[in-house]
């Protein structure tokens, strides 16, 4: 189900984890209020983020060329995004009913940007 927020702190928590970029001001919105995705995209993005971290830490330790680790970062995930995590979930459409598949390509579509 898309996610719902009930108050500003909430929603800053949520933008602060995430890479959502939402197209309204927050000064701007009013609470409660939904955002498009699920409670799947923000704690995949905070597991990212760790991960992140965690090989930036051992390669600042090991290794001297940080755009070969940027760049083989960048394709990794874009292969685990795309390819793993996509080809799973798109096994699995068949069985699920329309409003899950439409919140699965919805939190997909947000993980693309």
């Amino acid at each position: 189900m898309p996610m719902p927020i009930n108050n500003l702190d909430e929603y800053d928590k949520v933008v602060n984890v995430s890479w959502y970029t939402p197209d309204k001001d927050r000064e701007l919105l009013s609470f409660p209020c939904v955002l498009p995705f699920s409670q799947m995209y923000p704690l995949c993005c905070i597991d990212i983020r760790n991960f992140l971290n965690q090989i930036y830490l051992f390669s600042d330790d090991h290794f001297q060329n940080s755009s070969v680790i940027d760049e083989t970062l960048r394709k990794s995930l874009d292969e685990l995004l795309c390819e793993k995590v996509c080809q799973s979930l798109v096994e699995r459409l068949s069985s699920q009913y329309p409003g899950q598949i439409v919140q699965i390509l919805t939190n997909l579509d947000h993980f693309e940007t």
